[in-house]
């Protein structure tokens, strides 16, 4: 009774391979080359009915990199910074949406070398864009969801975190607590400053 089990489940996980190989295949490959703005050259992109979409990865690992400045020093990230792209391009191979997913987690420190005190920092958001003007340069009109950023420690609670939505026309709801001058002296004694 195994031995069957067994040759049906491999016989299912082999036809659910090739029909997804086969699915990919069926769609038409499409040259990252020939659309505006190019996607990155590793990009993969196929027609789907009238418009061209590309899945695209971006990830980076910052070890000991400079993230940004508070008043007591220069902040050092290591970690993972992984995003997950999708671009919409129209039938004249112009990009009129983008949707990006991205994951952050690592660690802060004063150091450039990563000794002494750390605090952790995280994100999991999302942004959608958009072109009135199919093919032009910049982000486009952006919508942000979730957490942009998170840092937490000792007696940091939540007093240092930017989450919500964050519209295109600079409005923003949800925990906007990050970058305050009361958030950067909890950050900097958490550090050690």
């Amino acid at each position: 009774m195994k031995r069957i089990l067994s040759r049906v489940v491999t016989g299912l996980a082999a036809a659910s391979l090739f029909l997804g190989t086969a699915g990919r295949a069926a769609a038409g490959s499409v040259d990252p080359s020939t659309l505006t703005p190019a996607p990155p050259s590793d990009a993969r992109c196929h027609t789907a009915g009238n418009q061209v979409i590309c899945d695209t990865v971006l990830n980076s690992y910052p070890e000991n990199e400079p993230a940004f400045d508070a008043p007591c020093g220069t902040l050092y990230m290591t970690g993972t910074d992984l995003r997950n792209g999708f671009r919409y391009y129209n039938s004249d191979g112009l990009m009129t949406r983008r949707h990006v997913t991205s994951q952050v987690n690592g660690t802060l420190s004063l150091s450039p070398s990563g000794a002494g005190p750390t605090v952790r920092i995280t994100g999991h958001l999302n942004w959608w864009g958009y072109w009135p003007e199919p093919g032009s340069d910049g982000d486009g009109i952006q919508t942000n969801h979730g957490v942009d950023i998170r840092i937490s420690g000792p007696g940091l609670a939540s007093g240092f975190m930017l989450a919500g939505n964050f519209l295109p026309d600079g409005t923003a709801r949800g925990h906007l607590t990050a970058f305050s001058d009361d958030a950067f002296a909890q950050l900097c004694a958490a550090l050690g400053a």
